[in-house]
């Protein structure tokens, strides 16, 4: 982690419209967080999930929502919280002071959302908030929780920056410094990370979306040119993924893409796999996902190579319109 990035308990972090922050982003929750702290646990698909996201320190922001049916009260959802917070401190035998509508806490959600802002402190202290979703009707509670000495006077700035659905039939994922918008039927199926490496695949029916991140590009590429070029982040994916690749006949041209030379892989699959393919599709009653396209390409500015494939139906551009869309850096 660079130097300037630590930060001891208690010191402040610059406002989150400064640069140093990163997108969070899981089943259509999405928040700014400082690009030090990192997610460390994520559950749910569907109707409930939860985030929790980790700083260097003790600090941690904790996002839980549900889908609600009928109507939906946020002070009796809130009071229900309150009485878990109770329970809790009671077991484990500390003082719990509550406290609604801090004066220090505005307005952190749109009025219609039916926020209301809280803090509780025991063991540990938290500044929080809660609301409640007309559109895409999530009832959602999210806080910052830290030690007792701990400097929370991020909570504002990372609470208001909460989207808890996405915008235009669009999802944004987004882990470690690595965010893209992935249609919101899309299903995230698996993730893989390991050192210098991020994976994210989702489904939808047939059609899947595969989006790589390696680090390190100028020691991953070494013995070529110091300049990026499409074709040696090319040969390079080309041979790592040739297995993979196998499956495709396809051919590989060049385009030009806010600033970056990317390749881009136009084909379909040979005639076993894809007969293959066909038969699982008739299981899952879909059409099938033929088609493949992808693009690779090596990012100078973050030292990455970076990586979007996918299998698609006849006719569909989904990869072609989730590339637009990808920001490999800011």
């Amino acid at each position: 982690m660079p130097a300037n990035l630590q930060k001891k308990r208690g010191a402040k972090s610059p406002p989150a419209g400064d640069p140093g922050w990163t997108m969070v982003g899981w089943q259509g929750v999405s928040v700014r967080v400082p690009e030090e702290w990192s997610p460390v646990s994520v559950s749910g698909e569907g109707e409930a999930g939860y985030l929790r996201i980790a700083s260097p320190d003790t600090r941690s922001l904790e996002i839980k929502w549900e889908e609600t049916k009928g109507s939906v009260s946020v002070p009796d959802a809130l009071e229900r919280y309150f009485k878990k917070l109770k329970r809790t401190a009671k077991k484990t035998r500390h003082d719990l002071r509550i406290r609604e509508r801090p004066k220090h806490l505005g307005s952190l959600r749109p009025p219609n959302q039916a926020p209301i802002s809280y803090s509780w402190e025991a063991d540990r202290r938290a500044l929080g908030v809660i609301w409640h979703c007309g559109e895409c009707r999530r009832l959602v509670i999210a806080e910052l929780v830290g030690m007792l000495e701990d400097d929370l006077s991020l909570a504002a700035e990372i609470l208001k920056s909460i989207h808890e659905h996405g915008e235009g039939g669009w999802n944004t994922w987004g882990l470690y410094g690595l965010a893209v918008d992935v249609p919101a039927e899309f299903r995230i199926e698996s993730q893989q990370l390991t050192t210098g490496y991020l994976k994210l695949t989702f489904r939808h029916r047939a059609q899947m979306l595969v989006v790589e991140r390696w680090g390190l590009a100028n020691v991953v590429l070494k013995g070529g040119s110091s300049e990026a070029s499409p074709e040696r982040a090319w040969r390079w994916f080309a041979a790592r993924e040739a297995a993979r690749l196998s499956r495709y006949r396809y051919r590989a041209n060049e385009l030009a893409w806010r600033g970056h030379r990317v390749s881009c892989l136009e084909g379909r699959e040979r005639l076993l796999p894809g007969i293959a393919r066909a038969v699982q599709s008739l299981t899952r009653l879909s059409l099938p996902a033929l088609q493949f396209r992808g693009y690779v390409w090596e990012c100078p500015e973050t030292n990455k190579i970076l990586a979007l494939t996918g299998q698609e139906k006849r006719g569909s551009d989904i990869t072609r319109r989730v590339f637009e869309r990808f920001a490999c850096h800011s």
